[in-house]
């Protein structure tokens, strides 16, 4: 689950279930568990998860956070913006990933050992 999270907030849209799938198998994890944890990246949530990858990036990467301003994305080159996007996108991916993904195991965790205790009489 920990890595299905962690892949699905790679900025690679559209190649995270191949990703994940090929990496799963490679490494014997559990396929149908790295499947749900991608699920981070549903719709409704990627634009939160790719503001914050991008956020993270930047401040890693240059120390301070990204600037949204219209006039600041105008002045920049393209091909510098989208250089810089990028690298901002996937290094805060892994940070913003590794950040999700332990709870998220920790929690997966606690939960199977749980369920799968012996139940004792009442």
């Amino acid at each position: 689950m920990a890595f299905g999270v962690w892949v699905g907030c790679t900025p690679f849209y559209g190649l995270q279930t191949v990703i994940g799938l090929a990496l799963a198998t490679v490494l014997r994890l559990n396929r149908v568990a790295v499947l749900l944890g991608m699920q981070i990246s549903i719709p409704p949530l990627a634009p939160f998860l790719l503001f914050a990858n991008a956020q993270v990036g930047a401040l890693v990467l240059r120390g301070h956070w990204l600037s949204v301003s219209l006039e600041t994305m105008r002045a920049a080159p393209s091909s510098k913006l989208v250089a810089e996007l990028f690298s901002d996108l996937l290094v805060g991916g892994a940070i913003v990933g590794a950040a999700l993904a332990l709870p998220a195991g920790l929690l997966t965790t606690y939960l199977v050992r749980r369920s799968r205790r012996p139940q004792t009489a009442a």
